[in-house]
């Protein structure tokens, strides 16, 4: 069958490229070097979206790298029955406490000359307003970033077209990292591959590896 291009969607902390890589482990697409979705200039432009997914269907040198997006369902609903015929859409998500609490770190450690939130405690992180870098992932602006955080799983979650929802691929990383081959064996059969022989479990050692 012809490979499709695939898109791993989440929050920023929720497994991403824990995800890609066992991607790359097991299916045969790269996890590194992958394509940031953010780096295409105007998302708000549906036709900026579009024509970056033709122009990659045409380059056979970068259809097996994965496409990293952060982005909020807002950005895809009303292109989704398009972008369907070009890539798989893989949404993986995880408890919103740990994202949080994860994102925090992450923030704290980013360069000084980012703008993104830099908060001390979690509590204080949760309670914050979105800022920075962070603006361009959303449609709206939040009053919190666990606002924030919960309307991206609850808009992913809850596409209220059932014939776009049932073909999102959700992955839960708690079933990734707690049931790892069940979940692969899952992966194969909405990504229509074959079982892998043998199942190969990301090193948590590659830098790459949420």
């Amino acid at each position: 069958m012809e490979r499709k291009l695939a898109t791993v969607v989440s929050h920023p902390r929720a497994g991403t490229h824990f995800l890609m890589n066992t991607l790359a482990e097991n299916f045969g697409y790269i996890s590194a070097p992958w394509i940031d979705f953010d780096a295409w200039g105007n998302m708000f432009a549906m036709e900026t979206i579009i024509n970056h997914y033709e122009n990659m269907l045409k380059n056979p040198n970068i259809r097996r790298n994965t496409i990293k997006s952060h982005y909020e369902v807002h950005f895809y609903k009303n292109i989704f029955d398009i972008l369907f015929e070009a890539t798989d859409f893989l949404y993986i998500y995880r408890d919103v406490d740990a994202v949080l609490r994860s994102y925090r770190k992450h923030c704290l450690e980013r360069h000084k000359t980012i703008i993104v939130p830099r908060c001390e405690t979690d509590e204080e992180f949760e309670n914050t307003q979105p800022c920075g870098e962070l603006l361009r992932y959303q449609a709206y602006q939040y009053n919190t970033m666990r606002d924030r955080a919960q309307s991206h799983i609850e808009g992913w979650l809850n596409i209220p077209t059932p014939g776009q929802r049932n073909k999102i691929i959700y992955i839960r990383y708690e079933d990734l990292n707690g049931q790892f081959d069940q979940t692969v064996k899952y992966l194969a059969r909405r990504l229509g591959y074959p079982i892998p022989d043998v199942i190969r479990r990301p090193s948590k050692q590659d830098w790459h590896v949420q």
